[in-house]
């Protein structure tokens, strides 16, 4: 098993409503992204 830390998550923002952290595990067939939302998305 491999253990990926928060500090080690790539962050990144689609919007300032939706941010998302995305864990790679340098496998070619699986990584793992987390998605939060607050308020409205999208916006229309």
């Amino acid at each position: 098993m491999k253990v990926i830390k928060h500090n080690d998550a790539l962050k990144g923002k689609n919007s300032d409503k939706c941010k998302t952290l995305e864990y790679s595990f340098m496998d070619k067939d699986i990584d793992l992204g987390i998605a939060t939302i607050s308020g409205r998305y999208p916006d229309e």
